[in-house]
This record gives structure tokens, C-alpha cells and sequence, in this order.
């Protein structure tokens, strides 16, 4: 089940909203772009799984902010800093600069750095 601005029927998301909700669809796609539009309030998220940082640093706390209510919840972050070995050097270097910036403006300067510099793969930070 995914929720699209493409999606044309508002009966069909408020449907799919409620199968989740209620347990019946178990996975659900949210994207940055729906929420950019829509601003849904989804609930009964037990598992939320970010694959990227958002544009938007107001998208982070909105979003980990659905898990509110729930039972047993957790959420993951998920990104890369080895995405730049797929990149010419030039590219690279200006996606390290967003990313760098987009991290920071989540976790704050001194903790986007350190994460940056860091050689460990996983961070935990509230």
C-alpha cells in the first residue's frame, strides 16, 4: 500500500489509511513528497524506517512524531555515507556539502560533524 499526490480517489487513502491503521495492510510507503503536500497524520505505526535524510528538517520530527501512541515502536534512519563511491569526484563533493548540510540540520552542527568524521556505521542520538 503506498500514499501518492498522483493518487486521484481520497476515498482510496482514507480506505488504505484505515487498513493500516487497523492492522489489515501491515507496510506502508510515505513519501517525503506526500507529506510536503498532504501532511497526513498516519497512525498505528509500530516500525518507522527513514531511507534518507529529508529536505525538509521540519519533515524529521513530524514524521518519527506519528509513532506517538503507539505500543512497542521503534524507527530506524537510514543512510549512507559510501553513496559517494558510485559518484564521479565533482558530484561527490556537492552531494557531501548537502548531505553534510541536511544532517545538520537534524542533529545540530557539532553532531553532524562528529557523525561525519566518525568511522562507525551507526549513531543513536535523541
Amino acid at each position: 500500500m503506498h500514499h501518492s499526490v498522483y493518487s486521484g480517489n481520497q476515498g482510496d487513502i482514507s480506505r488504505a489509511r484505515d487498513w493500516f491503521f487497523k492492522g489489515k495492510r501491515k507496510i506502508m510507503l510515505y513519501t517525503e513528497r506526500i507529506h510536503f503536500y498532504r501532511r497526513y497524520k498516519i497512525r498505528g505505526i509500530q516500525n518507522l524506517i527513514i531511507y534518507s535524510l529529508p529536505e525538509r528538517k521540519e519533515f524529521y520530527p513530524e514524521i518519527v512524531n506519528m509513532l506517538e501512541g503507539s505500543d512497542d515502536m521503534a524507527c530506524t534512519v537510514l543512510f549512507s555515507l559510501y553513496d559517494k563511491l558510485r559518484e564521479p569526484s565533482a558530484i561527490h563533493l556537492l552531494k557531501a556539502a548537502v548531505f553534510a548540510a541536511m544532517l545538520e540540520r537534524i542533529v545540530g552542527s557539532s553532531a553532524a560533524k562528529r557523525m561525519i568524521k566518525s568511522e562507525k556505521g551507526v549513531f543513536v542520538f535523541c
